[in-house]
């Protein structure tokens, strides 16, 4: 699109756009929108689908090959067009894209892996408010299991860890790894009391 005139679009649409092309190095998934744009609330796939329909019609974009927002079938959209800034000195790099892993729990204990799964879930939700990090949906951690995400995702680094038992208290690890899930970055250890918990 290289008209230079104004084009009318609605709020929402108009904060889809903008969450699409600042997390263009990566696909976003519906999930990752109805947490951002719609802060969780239950909404229909036909609302989301709406929304980037009007962006792609404001930016001119809606003939069948798409060249400003790309459908990824089965993950979500990826915004693909180049951007050029009218203030270059203000490009800064892509921000770091986090998937975080479903906590892991010893035994079999259904206190300790609802613990876990709360764990993860909140650690997801704390992350996703700090504006310099991308963080993957819970849903998306659910989907990929121990797998390590393919490409389009654009995952830089991996919060992976465990919680157990030991003895009067409850043990925490984590670790967090790079895209790859191959080089440890950091690791660190947190015993819980039942006070805490």
């Amino acid at each position: 699109m290289h008209s230079e005139s104004p084009v009318a679009i609605e709020r929402q649409s108009l904060r889809v756009l903008i969450f699409l092309n600042r997390h263009r190095d990566r696909v976003v998934s519906k999930d990752d929108l109805v947490e951002a744009i719609w802060q969780g609330r239950a909404i229909s796939y036909w609302a989301i689908s709406g929304a980037i329909k009007a962006v792609r019609i404001a930016l001119g974009d809606s003939d069948r090959d798409t060249r400003i927002i790309k459908s990824i079938q089965g993950y979500g959209f990826r915004f693909v067009a180049d951007v050029i800034s009218r203030n270059p000195e203000r490009v800064s790099e892509p921000l770091p894209t986090v998937l975080v892993r479903a906590f892991r729990s010893s035994g079999e204990d259904a206190a300790l892996d609802y613990l876990a799964d709360g764990l993860t879930e909140d650690l997801i939700h704390s992350l996703s408010r700090h504006d310099a990090l991308n963080v993957l949906s819970y849903n998306t951690t659910q989907a990929f299991g121990n797998a390590v995400p393919e490409d389009i995702y654009g995952v830089t680094h991996i919060v992976d860890g465990s919680i157990r038992e030991s003895g009067t208290r409850t043990r925490v690890s984590a670790a967090i790894l790079n895209g790859t899930g191959q080089k440890q970055i950091w690791a660190g250890r947190f015993d819980l009391s039942q006070e805490s918990l």
